[in-house]
């Protein structure tokens, strides 16, 4: 078996020749094409928490600023729909074939997705959380909470519509991390593996620590995701 915790060794190494310690991840909110759609555009950025004070990533971005800027930006306009933009991830399965399912409970790895609360764990307070099966979702159910999205006129997010398939999205979930019931499109709130088109401009954004910080996190908690 691959030795995880070594391959992050080289994995840091890399990063650091390639990326410099202070390369940092951004996270796009733009508007959709909808009336009072927004779409949560994804950079790859797995340290995105819900808010400073439920943070598992030192200095970590928040979904409580982006939605203050949002909101600021949308200028009074009710927010409908939240479609998540998980097109960086890539067009497959953001879960290696080769992986054990169990160990998403396990809290040893989750979809790779190209937006995550706290890595995807459930508990962002226990570095061994179990995570959620669906990171992206998670993350575009907190945005739609933090921004206060209007259930009356929802388009429903749906997720043909915005070049996803029924497979990206799964039950909602709250702002921690944890997976709740819900359909396809609970709330108003889809993914897409596909791009989404979006109009020009950003309604908000955040970044994420600068990557020599990022890197003292993965190592000490050996952190998978």
């Amino acid at each position: 078996m691959v030795p995880a915790s070594s391959t992050k060794m080289m994995t840091t190494a890399a990063a650091l020749l390639t990326l410099g310690p202070k390369d940092r991840v951004r996270t796009v909110v733009k508007r959709g094409t909808k009336p009072g759609q927004i779409v949560l555009v994804g950079g790859g950025d797995v340290t995105l928490a819900a808010s400073k004070d439920n943070a598992f990533y030192t200095n970590a971005p928040t979904i409580q600023d982006l939605a203050s800027q949002v909101k600021k930006n949308m200028g009074g306009q009710p927010v409908t729909s939240v479609v998540v933009d998980n097109s960086r991830a890539g067009q497959g399965d953001t879960f290696n074939s080769t992986w054990s399912r169990g160990d998403i409970s396990g809290g040893n790895v989750t979809s790779v997705d190209s937006v995550m609360l706290n890595g995807g764990r459930q508990d962002p307070s226990d570095a061994d959380s179990p995570r959620t099966d669906n990171p992206a979702l998670v993350a575009g159910q907190a945005l739609a909470n933090a921004v206060g999205l209007s259930s009356s006129g929802s388009d429903g997010g749906n997720g043909a519509d915005n070049g996803g398939d029924s497979g990206d999205s799964g039950a909602a979930g709250d702002e921690s991390g944890n997976s709740g019931g819900g359909d396809d499109n609970s709330q108003g709130v889809s993914v897409s593996k596909k791009s989404v088109d979006t109009e020009d401009g950003e309604l908000g954004a955040v970044e994420s620590a600068p990557l020599d910080i990022r890197i003292h996190d993965m190592l000490v908690n050996s952190d998978n995701m």
